[in-house]
């Protein structure tokens, strides 16, 4: 298949500018995005709004949004490994100790920072990791960034059985798995508390876990103010086995450990639809 020639030259626009510069222009842009997309602005201000307990979504907060998002499509067009921008890892000793059990890690990830990014360093260092998604971008270049994300060392399988089938062998090598809780492509999810509204999220972390006995780490990365993408894993969740209740109640945990992460920066939280109004239908 043809490489799509518009993503070829906005990738190599987005290389050629030097890591500020690119930025500059990003944030630029991104200003423009939020105007020209009312729609998505109102979203992202709802969003806020529960995120700081019935605050009133918070302008500076919005357009914060708008920009670190801005920022992650600059990157995510240069490609996942980006060697000028700087990486930290914290309590990377939280998955080394799931790993050294032999059963491989679920990472259950948000849509915060720029994770493709922390991903291919990890992988840079001999970590097996995929992550599922479904179209990203555009429907004609999601194969030409997935052929690239690959190239990365971040495999991305899509969100289909025979995938379910590929991660649970994956994990069986002790390899990694990154999924996103907070998309919007799972098919069956469990209602829970999430940032004091109830909200559908996926079961699938909780279940691959419990029915693999790979371990269910919670993880996020957050953009910082001196341009370091840090990647932080908490604490394991715990599944004691694959009953309905076990997994229900290990998706709750995980909720409420990933909701700290929003209450607490809200500004990071790249999602672009009404989530608490959607999520629980």
């Amino acid at each position: 298949m043809p490489r799509p020639i518009l993503l070829q030259a906005l990738t190599a626009a987005a290389r050629a500018l030097p890591l500020e510069s690119g930025y500059r222009l990003a944030d630029f842009l991104s200003s423009g995005h939020r105007c020209l997309f009312p729609c998505r602005r109102r979203a992202v201000g709802r969003n806020v709004a529960v995120l700081r307990e019935g605050g009133d979504g918070g302008t500076p907060l919005v357009r914060s949004v708008f920009r670190n998002y801005g920022r992650f499509l600059f990157e995510f067009l240069r490609g996942p490994e980006v060697p000028e921008i700087p990486v930290q890892y914290e309590r990377l000793e939280v998955l080394e100790t799931a790993l050294a059990r032999g059963r491989g890690a679920v990472v259950a990830l948000l849509h915060t920072g720029n994770w493709e990014i922390t991903g291919a360093r990890l992988a840079a260092t001999g970590a097996r990791i995929h992550a599922v998604a479904a179209t990203q971008l555009r429907g004609a270049w999601t194969e030409e960034l997935r052929r690239r994300q690959e190239a990365a060392g971040i495999r991305i399988l899509p969100p289909t059985h025979r995938s379910r089938r590929e991660m649970v062998a994956l994990l069986a090598r002790n390899e990694i798995l990154a999924l996103l809780v907070d998309g919007d492509v799972f098919r069956r999810g469990i209602v829970v508390p999430f940032c004091g509204r109830d909200v559908s999220l996926p079961a699938g972390p909780a279940r691959l876990a419990a029915t693999t006995g790979a371990a269910l780490v919670p993880s996020y990365c957050l953009r910082r103010d001196d341009g370091v993408l840090e990647q932080r894993f908490l604490d394991e969740v715990r599944v004691s086995d694959r009953s309905a209740a076990s997994v229900c109640a290990a998706t709750r945990e995980l909720s409420e450990r990933l909701g700290e992460v929003l209450r607490a920066h809200p500004d990071q939280w790249m999602i672009f639809r009404d989530f608490f109004a959607q999520a629980a239908a």
